[in-house]
């Protein structure tokens, strides 16, 4: 199998902890901070940075029976994939757990 299920537990997972880092974010904007803007609000773009680190996971723990073109193109296509998933957690977590929390749109 080119990937096993260790990669793709692994890239939930980020997925995952990157959602509880947004939702933490949103909640201490919301809470603490009174919506006012500061340095919180720029912290929710490091989601840019899940593509780049589940390619380079996906890229080191793919199999090492398999060619480098094999691990690049599978690295690549969780790339891409982490990019969707990470503007979908980012859109619904400045609208509906935004709003979710009492915060104005």
């Amino acid at each position: 199998m080119i990937v096993n299920r260790a990669i793709i537990l692994g890239n939930v997972l980020l997925a995952i902890a990157f959602l509880i880092y947004l939702c933490i974010l949103d909640f201490l904007f919301v809470f603490i901070m009174d919506e006012q803007r500061s340095i919180i609000n720029d912290l929710g773009l490091l989601i840019a940075v899940m593509p780049f680190v589940g390619a380079f996971f996906t890229f080191r723990m793919a199999s090492d029976s398999t060619s480098i073109k094999t691990k690049i193109f599978i690295s690549i296509l969780f790339f891409l994939a982490l990019i969707v998933i990470g503007f979908i957690e980012y859109l619904w977590v400045a609208t509906h757990f935004h709003t979710l929390l009492g915060g104005k749109i």
